[in-house]
């Protein structure tokens, strides 16, 4: 008797637990579901901020874009781009390590309504058909309408190759001068942007070398961010560093670098200050 009993607790114990795991892979298909329908670029129609309504046109530059498959976000402003990452929880999207670039803007109080409502703590979005929702206790909405069509593709990357251009160009004749350390890596950078996309680098490791590493590098910039890299006969490989800017152009902010699993350079690690 006492083993027929404990036979039908586990065949019960066995059945729960299937049921749970198929509940787990329902969920996460519809997770999967929700995550496609927020993919593709959406456009700022409207937003309510601490009570009052403002209206954007269909010429309006402001876009929100959501690649699904890798989880993360990016939002045009007047000219900036904030980035960040994404996930579908419960049929809401909430945002992390959201990250903006520092230029100053013609209509910069649409920018900081934008950061205001994605950075709230309780923040979230939903789908619904055509309509993108955006929600921030306390503070307001937006909404944003769907578009993917090839024409609002164009758009997009002519804007974003035009911002492109216009940070390169101010980057032309400027010194940021930054130091990092962690992780047993120790390092101060100078960075001077020249014509052409030419740079010159100045690597002082301390105590690794004798004196500071001097050589000629390049920089692109691409999704407003800035791709430095700087090849001393002393390494083996070139040392590439990623930056966005802040602070009105006049700080580099340290992304990762393709030595992070060398030294700790994580997010936070180095800044460099315009001279």
């Amino acid at each position: 008797m006492t083993k027929i009993k404990l036979a039908v607790a586990l065949a019960i114990l066995a059945a729960l637990g299937g049921c749970a795991s198929a509940d787990k892979a329902v969920d996460s298909q519809n997770q999967l579901s929700r995550s496609s329908a927020v993919n593709g670029t959406w456009n700022l129609e409207s937003y309510l901020i601490d009570g009052q309504t403002t209206n954007f046109d269909a010429t309006a530059q402001f876009k929100l874009r959501f690649d699904a498959a890798n989880q993360v976000f990016s939002m045009r402003t007047d000219c900036n781009t904030i980035n960040g990452m994404y996930q579908v929880i419960n049929g809401k999207i909430l945002f992390h390590n959201a990250l903006v670039t520092g230029m100053a803007c013609d209509k910069e109080i649409v920018e900081l309504n934008l950061r205001r409502l994605l950075n709230a703590p309780k923040a979230f979005g939903v789908v619904a058909g055509s309509i993108f929702k955006l929600t921030s206790p306390n503070i307001g909405s937006a909404n944003f309408v769907k578009r993917n069509d090839d024409k609002n593709q164009a758009e997009l990357q002519i804007v974003s190759r035009e911002e492109d251009r216009r940070l390169q160009d101010l980057l032309v004749g400027k010194t940021f001068i930054g130091d990092g350390k962690g992780g047993g890596l120790a390092v101060k950078l100078t960075l001077h942007f020249k014509k052409n996309r030419a740079l010159e680098c100045s690597s002082d490791f301390y105590q690794a070398f004798p004196k500071p590493v001097k050589t000629i590098g390049y920089y692109k910039v691409e999704d407003q961010v800035i791709t430095v890299g700087c090849h001393p006969q002393e390494f083996e490989k070139p040392i590439v560093w990623d930056f966005t800017v802040k602070n009105n152009g006049d700080e580099l902010f340290f992304n990762h670098s393709n030595l992070e699993a060398e030294g700790s350079m994580k997010d936070n690690w180095m800044s460099l200050k315009k001279q």
